[in-house]
């Protein structure tokens, strides 16, 4: 008998199939207990029900067995053990009371009942895949009902050795036996068929969506993405969408919010990365752009006769042969900034719910990443003008210095020349005037003209004036300005 880990069943499954056969161990067990149970108050041999109590201890064996880790070995038990059960009471229990003449002509037909039922048990403890088990695992039931007179013959308690009558018990009892056990084969076939095509297509959808959680968490660590390299970013969606979708074109349009249009960016297509820029405009195509607004997904199993994408048959579905279609839209800087379109070319595609789920994951993808990039944009600007206030702010003591300097400078000149103006222009000045008095008097009998003394005298008195005002406004304001010593 082979161990528990030799059997190529996920976990899961393992203990799936070994909680079915201790359930259906422990209920045999329980149920067995409970007729022996209802036999020990009506038997009137007095020895049905201690039969039926001594076989019980095997139907609760398979439990056992199943706990040590034989779960092939529990299961084929459990299924042979009912039948193989189920015949030993009936002919034991026959054989006690057949001289006293007390058997009831339902005996032959109860028994078949249990058997039936029987059959049940292996379908519902292998699966279609685990053939030759299946099969081993019906043999004693099948054996036990098309074999279910003879054996009885066999052990001389027939339906006719017991003093039975009726003429077509063989023909009737038989009959209905195998159409009933047929009948309930063939359902429990097309049940557990339609189970095997269930479980395909949920390891097919399970394997489909740990592929896309695959290229999602891929994406999630992309160098691409995650630093707003938006160009290379696009191109790695495109081929995250390919490996996934298995569609024959995918690209990325740029949404036109001037002029209301869309522009083909990149196409996958063939393997091969192009950039056709096919513009489509809003004007030509209404309904889609107003679907596409709504930053909704736009799935169309049968783009020709969607609403959204119907206008696009004759000017693009038709002559690109495509007939489903999937678009994505993304966003940029809180807008619509474009979509990821998946197109399929030849024949109708169904899109499940894990395919626009993930489409509309790698629209936000993109959108993310046009974030990004605009955020270190902004934080590249920032870091710009830091950089340019620390270098002013770094020049700005020096500059301050330097421009005391250049006051203390003027200021030092403007005293200089106050000094110069008070003290060594003054003095000539006085002089002068001291002299034009001296010359006066000396020759104010002999000039012939006496105004050139009144033009000179003028002039000292104006020089000796703006000297006098160049040296209050020094002293007052520090300052000097020419409009001050106009007349």
């Amino acid at each position: 008998m082979s161990k528990i880990n030799s059997i190529p069943y996920l976990k899961e499954e393992r203990q799936r199939i070994s909680g079915l056969t201790n359930s259906i161990s422990i209920s045999l067990f329980s149920l067995s207990v409970l007729v022996g149970l209802a036999y020990s108050f009506s038997d009137v041999t007095d020895t049905l029900h201690y039969k039926i109590w001594a076989v019980s201890p095997f139907l609760i064996f398979p439990y056992f067995l199943n706990k040590q880790g034989y779960i092939n070995a529990s299961r084929l038990i459990l299924s042979v053990l009912l039948p193989v059960v189920v015949m030993y009471i009936s002919i034991t229990s026959k054989a006690n009371v057949i001289e006293d003449n007390i058997i009831n002509p339902v005996n032959y037909f109860d028994i078949r009942i249990v058997l039936i039922n029987g059959l049940i048990i292996p379908f519902v403890l292998f699966s279609l895949k685990e053939t030759r088990r299946l099969i081993v695992s019906l043999v004693p039931a099948y054996i036990s009902l098309l074999l279910f007179d003879p054996i009885h013959d066999y052990f001389s308690v027939g339906y006719y050795q017991v003093g039975m009558i009726s003429h077509d018990y063989y023909f009737s009892a038989n009959l209905f036996t195998i159409i009933t056990a047929t009948f309930l084969s063939l359902i429990m076939m097309f049940l557990k068929s339609q189970i095997l095509r269930s479980d395909y297509r949920q390891n097919k959808e399970n394997s489909k969506i740990k592929l896309y959680l695959k290229e999602l968490v891929k994406l999630s660590n992309s160098n691409n993405v995650n630093n707003g390299k938006v160009d290379s970013a696009k191109k790695e969606i495109l081929q995250s969408a390919k490996a996934c979708l298995d569609v024959s074109r995918i690209s990325i349009w740029l949404f036109n919010h001037d002029n209301d249009s869309i522009k083909c960016e990149y196409l996958l297509e063939n393997n091969t990365i192009t950039s056709p820029e096919t513009v489509l405009y809003a004007a030509d195509y209404p309904s889609y752009f107003v679907e596409l607004k709504y930053q909704q997904l736009i799935i169309a199993h049968d783009a020709r006769t969607n609403k959204a994408t119907s206008e696009f048959t004759d000017t693009y579905l038709k002559p690109l042969a495509i007939y489903s279609l999937m678009d994505a839209p993304f966003l940029s800087k809180g807008k619509l900034g474009g979509v990821i379109c998946c197109e399929h070319q030849h024949d109708y595609k169904q899109w499940g719910a894990a395919e626009s789920l993930l489409l509309k994951a790698l629209g936000d993808f993109l959108s993310y990443t046009i974030i990004v990039e605009d955020r270190i944009k902004q934080n590249q600007l920032l870091t710009e003008k830091n950089f340019e206030i620390t270098r002013v702010n770094e020049n700005l003591e020096s500059i301050v210095s330097k421009r005391t300097e250049e006051l203390k400078e003027k200021n030092k000149q403007l005293t200089e020349y106050a000094y110069i103006n008070s003290h060594i222009l003054r003095a000539p000045v006085a002089r002068i005037s001291g002299l034009y008095h001296l010359f006066k008097l000396q020759t104010e009998q002999t000039i012939e003209d006496p105004a050139i003394l009144d033009y000179m005298e003028e002039s000292i008195a104006e020089l000796e004036n703006i000297t006098n005002e160049i040296n209050r406004a020094i002293e007052e304001n520090g300052t000097i300005d020419r409009n001050q010593l106009m007349p």
